[in-house]
């Protein structure tokens, strides 16, 4: 199959803008440090380059008339072997849904890396939310679609194993907690409540009740809190104090605001800083907001999606995040990543994370 023509049905398959030829610079650059760590041929390397190549090269930047080849167009340009395992052969006859779940399968047993499951529920840069709505695959299938956001390599990898049928898969992991004090996100068929009394609930239920449970000072808890979300690209250029203003303007009913004179310096950070403060308001109302039982503050990455009171929050080896998971009969069901911020210190996801505490496996179907 190497530099070969696939069989692909698309009437359309291109990549667009100036974005893709960045990125494919990019993946040319990682397959040539991978020749000289793998073998190339090997289909653990082929995986690497796959794992990397759906990274890069999706979500907006390229486009098909049909979804199977947003996978199938990248074979040849991720070298695959011409030994390529029949279950991941371009095959029009099965699903999508199926496709994705032979590749995101593969893609784990041979990186051993789970972050590509970061995918699930992602908004994608056309406006589209691919969600896995396919009811013949398993909960940790994503749409392969959509980037994962998450190209860093976890601290900590994990033998992950599967069930005969492959539709169970055996994580290890450590868990932290029950989701409590939620405010949920806004949703369609729920009751929407305006910007300012949605940002003063996370304030009172989450931000001042983790104060007084931990001790601390709600100021600190704040600042504390406000800084982890500097560690995101779009704000890590941002102050801590502008992000407190930021986040203080948003708590201010407009209907009750008051009118004041404000200097042409202070004018023009507002109009610089109101894509920023637009972005920070929708990442703080369309995903659910909480405590966990083990005093973390915790969001979840997955749109609309809203938590229930038995989900489990856990950190999964070979995964740089923590993830959501909804019990099911004595397995579970994967919901979502969660973005933890533990207050005052960094938690890392490594080696000494793991071995001072307890590590279970959990099956995820």
């Amino acid at each position: 199959m190497t530099g070969g023509w696939l069989p692909l049905r698309s009437q359309l398959i291109k990549f667009q803008g100036s974005v893709p030829y960045d990125r494919m610079r990019a993946v040319r650059q990682h397959h040539q440090s991978l020749v000289d760590t793998a073998d190339v041929s090997s289909l653990s390397a082929f995986a690497q380059r796959l794992d990397h190549i759906l990274a890069l090269s999706v979500d907006g930047t390229f486009l098909s008339t049909l979804p199977y080849d947003h996978v199938y167009a990248l074979l040849g340009i991720a070298d695959a072997p011409a030994d390529l395992p029949a279950e991941l052969q371009p095959d029009y006859l099965q699903s999508y849904g199926q496709v994705c779940f032979a590749y995101t399968k593969f893609l784990i047993e041979q990186t051993g890396n789970l972050n590509m499951l970061a995918r699930l529920g992602r908004r994608s840069v056309l406006g589209r939310l691919f969600v896995n709505e396919h009811e013949d695959i398993p909960s940790w299938v994503p749409d392969l679609r959509v980037r994962s956001y998450l190209c860093v390599k976890p601290d900590v990898r994990a033998s992950v194993s599967f069930s005969a049928n492959g539709r169970c898969m055996a994580v290890p992991g450590v868990f932290l907690g029950h989701p409590k004090n939620v405010v949920q996100p806004m949703t369609y068929d729920a009751p929407l409540l305006p910007d300012d009394v949605r940002a003063n609930r996370i304030e009172e239920e989450i931000l001042r009740k983790s104060a007084n449970f931990n001790h601390i000072p709600f100021e600190d808890v704040c600042r504390s809190w406000l800084s982890s979300f500097t560690a995101n690209t779009s704000y890590q250029n941002v102050p801590i104090d502008t992000m407190d203003r930021m986040f203080s303007q948003i708590k201010i009913d407009p209907h009750e605001a008051s009118f004041r004179e404000i200097d042409a310096k202070e004018e023009q950070l507002d109009e610089a800083l109101f894509p920023i403060q637009q972005s920070f308001k929708t990442l703080l109302m369309s995903n659910a907001q909480f405590l966990t039982t083990s005093s973390f503050i915790g969001s979840l990455q997955r749109g609309s999606e809203r938590t229930q009171e038995d989900d489990v929050v856990c950190v999964l080896k070979s995964m740089v995040s923590a993830a959501l998971l909804r019990p099911s009969g004595s397995r579970f069901r994967f919901v979502g990543l969660v973005h933890l911020r533990c207050l005052l210190r960094e938690v890392k996801f490594d080696e000494q994370f793991f071995s001072s505490r307890e590590v279970r496996t959990f099956d995820i179907i």
